[in-house]
């Protein structure tokens, strides 16, 4: 019996400590029209308990059939604008892919690897950012989110 409450309490104890290890994720995204593209803007953000811990923002450019020959050079533009901007930074991750009608990019960043200032960078408040708070936010600057 001893045993039993034993393992009972360091369960709990884990539980609490671990925020029980629920994952919620707050899905979002918003559609624009550029010069010779529209964007599809995605951003993923990752609840683990009460803390922000991951969130990727997904770009997916579909270029325009009179633009198609410049694929190349926009997705250099972005990409150089990207890199300048958060290529150097911890805690995250740039990938990008093309298409034949476009490209797209991921940015991932990792609440628990990046720095302070890095996630301040990205206007979705720190790692303790409440689901709700955040959703309110994104929702502010043009959003849906599901």
């Amino acid at each position: 019996m001893k045993k039993y409450f034993t393992v009972a309490a360091l369960v709990v104890l884990l539980g609490l400590t671990t925020g029980c290890g629920k994952t919620k994720v707050l899905k979002c995204s918003m559609t624009s029209d550029e010069t010779g593209a529209t964007v599809e803007d995605s951003i993923n953000a990752t609840f683990k308990g009460k803390e922000l811990s991951k969130v990727d923002f997904i770009l997916n450019y579909i270029v325009e059939k009179d633009y198609t020959s410049y694929i190349d050079e926009m997705m250099t533009d972005t990409s150089e604008q990207f890199e300048s901007e958060f290529g150097d930074k911890k805690g995250v991750v740039i990938k990008s892919d093309k298409t034949s009608e476009g490209f797209s990019y991921k940015v991932s960043v990792n609440f628990s690897k990046a720095d302070d200032e890095t996630i301040d960078g990205f206007g979705l408040g720190d790692k303790t950012a409440k689901y709700e708070d955040t959703k309110k936010e994104l929702e502010e600057q043009g959003y849906t989110c599901k």
